[in-house]
């Protein structure tokens, strides 16, 4: 448990031995200087949404380690734009893809997929309690999934749209519902009837109402999900749908972990990793902004993606900006590791130590 802001950037370089530690990761894509060009003229404009679709790209899943100051790795599974990461009690582990969830069995050899219609631009993946459930957020869509883990069917789903995110900043009414369509534009207003499984980008974020990009379970009736747009996580209450506002921070962080006796936030825009009581009240973390070490055309932006415990004092940090590095917090040591500047690395989970 923190109870301070502790910021790496006063820590001395050298060697964090972290090199027994083995984890599955993420690359979303192989395409990270462009995007990063594209991200700082966007952050610069003050907007975090992209105005056009562009082609998926693609990265992949891969297994390594950090030794010798780079990244030691082996390519698992190649896939479109793989952002998160689930592992269940069965040791299976599932991927969000672009537009479908890739299943790698406990020796991380692919063994199927889960599609569903519904499914655009997938983001975050959570295993139920008894692993019979998968949480995910189809952000193309502002929709939210629990599924089946065998049948891949939609238990129950929790649609922004008619939650009261509506209509987008230009005014547009969004629906899938070609009733729902027709009354509203009988009313005088500008509807968009959506179609699902059109493409795997779902429609254009700068388009989308509230760009949901994590949820996870919070007990057995409730689920907490994030507006990307506007930084607000709300309480989903999963019998009647119906939410309350729970936190408001900056907009885009990229993920909410349960910890023993609290959260942990990643606070994506802002460069911090945050813990929080139960009650999310701000009890401490770690900030990387004031960090260097930048990569060229970053600008000032920040986009820390993830934050990976290795034990109570080493983490490793995936950060769009400046690649891999590790801390160790009780030395205040860091390490920087060579990766390809081109990866944009998006998540990862310990698998174990050597």
């Amino acid at each position: 448990m923190m109870s301070e802001i502790i910021d790496v950037s006063t820590f001395k370089e050298g060697i964090v031995p972290v090199d027994d530690y083995h984890f599955v990761f993420t690359v979303k894509s192989k395409d990270q200087l462009a995007r990063r060009r594209r991200m700082v003229q966007n952050l610069e404009r003050g907007a975090v949404a992209r105005v056009s679709q562009r082609a998926v790209s693609k990265g992949f899943i891969g297994v390594g380690r950090l030794a010798a100051g780079s990244l030691v790795f082996a390519t698992i599974y190649e896939a479109d734009e793989p952002r998160h990461i689930s592992i269940g009690p069965d040791a299976n582990v599932f991927v969000t893809t672009a537009s479908n969830i890739v299943r790698l069995d406990d020796n991380l050899e692919f063994c199927g997929s889960i599609e569903n219609k519904l499914f655009s631009f997938l983001h975050s993946i959570e295993r139920s309690a008894d692993g019979q459930r998968f949480l995910v957020c189809s952000t193309g869509y502002d929709t939210v999934l629990e599924i089946d883990v065998h049948s891949g069917d939609a238990l129950k789903i929790w649609y922004a749209w008619e939650r009261g995110f509506n209509p987008d900043l230009d005014g547009n009414w969004l629906t899938f519902d070609n009733h729902q369509h027709e009354k509203w534009r009988s009313e005088g207003k500008t509807s968009v009837l959506v179609t699902p499984g059109s493409n795997a980008y779902g429609i254009a974020q700068t388009y989308r109402s509230a760009h949901p990009n994590f949820a996870c379970y919070n007990g057995p009736y409730a689920i907490l999900v994030h507006i990307a747009f506007s930084g607000a996580l709300y309480s989903i209450n999963l019998e009647d749908m119906s939410h309350r506002l729970i936190l408001k921070r900056s907009p885009m962080a990229h993920g909410l972990r349960k910890l023993s006796d609290g959260w942990a936030l990643v606070e994506t825009t802002e460069g911090k990793w945050t813990e929080f009581t139960n009650n999310f009240e701000e009890r401490g973390g770690i900030t990387a902004k004031n960090l260097g070490r930048r990569h060229a055309d970053s600008g000032t932006a920040e986009w820390l993606q993830h934050v990976l415990f290795l034990d109570e004092t080493k983490a490793v940090f995936f950060d769009a900006n400046r690649g891999i590095y590790a801390a160790d917090l009780k030395t205040r040591t860091i390490q920087f590791f060579e990766t390809p500047e081109d990866y944009c690395f998006q998540d990862a989970i310990l698998l174990g130590r050597s």
